[in-house]
């Protein structure tokens, strides 16, 4: 029985340990298999608990999306600590008020995040260890590989309960003001699992994923990563949108599964290279908020994909409904402006303003 988020990176080495699970290009490219992401996933839970991190300690990890992002995240959960995703184009002061209200212990950043992080916690009464990727360590920080390499060989004594806390996500909702959503290892299993059960599933074994969306927000931590470790496909990175570069990456990479959020989709509307750029492509998916019908329609005359939608909060790990998981005749599209079925074992209740 799968209890901890991390037992997919596993179940993924065992079955597939030179598959590749991973890739990147910052700007050369680099990939990573299964048994690799596996092997550094521990180290960083063993290099976590050698600083004298326990379980439930939280460590924050304000990086793009990158292959070290991936690796930190489950070396923390494997560790059977509390990742804490941050936004690493956040301002100082929002990622010192996440830092202080998660009560973070140490902070894994890059260079995009680094200078922020710094600032935030100059002057701070508490201790809080930092250690960076992609660029020089000042005083009393670590560099990321110096971190890895450091990790001594006992593996950490964490406890196998999936009630306890895996992620805390920082989200606005409604009230404008970032608030942390604590969410279990189970809830993110469960939500992984019921989205694997749609038939057809939005991800399978043979895909090749893009991971453009950030892995601070829950779409692209659990409904991408996570779909992609659950189904043991590989995941393409990227940390910034380039509308021309990225569709070549797509074609050369092989990509077929294709992840979105609708500025993304409007930028790429229109297009006469887009049919021929996503020919290889199986899959578009939409999430993160509303897409507009006419937007949706021009994208398929463009590219001869259906735009396929799904509504989802933080709070629930993300997906709620999909179009997906809607019943249709084979070749039909989505009914526009629909964001699909409930997921199997999820319920809806839709009330008006006084709760009726």
């Amino acid at each position: 029985m799968t209890v901890n988020l991390s037992d997919l990176v596993t179940q993924a080495a065992e079955n597939r340990p030179d598959g590749v699970a991973l890739v990147e290009h910052r700007p050369e490219r680099r990939a990573l298999t299964w048994r690799e992401l596996d092997d550094a996933a521990s180290a960083i839970a063993r290099a976590l608990s050698g600083r004298g991190l326990v379980a439930g300690a939280r460590v924050a990890v304000v990086m793009a999306n990158r292959i070290d992002l991936p690796i930190a995240y489950f070396g923390i959960l494997r560790g059977g600590m509390v990742a804490v995703p941050v936004n690493p184009r956040a301002t100082a002061r929002e990622i010192g008020r996440m830092i202080a209200d998660s009560h973070v212990r140490l902070v894994l950043c890059d260079e995009n995040g680094a200078a922020q992080v710094r600032e935030a916690l100059a002057g701070r009464d508490e201790q809080v260890d930092v250690v960076v990727d992609g660029i020089a360590p000042q005083a009393g920080e670590t560099a990321f590989d110096r971190f890895l390499a450091d990790a001594p060989a006992v593996e950490p004594m964490a406890p196998r309960d999936s009630e306890a806390t895996a992620v805390i996500l920082y989200t606005s909702g409604t009230s404008g003001k970032p608030r942390g959503a604590v969410l279990p290892h189970r809830a993110l299993l469960a939500n992984i699992e019921q989205t694997a059960a749609i038939d057809p599933p939005p991800v399978n074994g043979d895909d090749v994923v893009l991971g453009l969306l950030p892995m601070f927000h829950v779409y692209g931590l659990n409904a991408v990563l996570g779909q992609a470790v659950r189904q043991q496909a590989p995941t393409v990175l990227v940390d910034r949108f380039d509308p021309t570069g990225l569709l070549q990456l797509i074609a050369s990479e092989g990509i077929t599964n294709v992840a979105l959020a609708p500025p993304v989709i409007a930028a790429w509307a229109g297009r006469e290279d887009l049919r021929e750029s996503l020919a290889g492509v199986r899959v578009v998916l939409s999430g993160a908020s509303n897409l507009d019908p006419d937007l949706g329609a021009t994208f398929f005359e463009s590219s001869g994909h259906h735009v396929e939608q799904g509504y989802g909060l933080t709070e629930t790990a993300p997906v709620v409904s999909a179009t997906l998981a809607t019943a249709r005749a084979e070749g039909e599209g989505p009914t526009p402006g629909s964001v699909g079925t409930p997921l199997p074992g999820v319920e809806v209740r839709i009330v008006d303003a006084s709760g009726r």
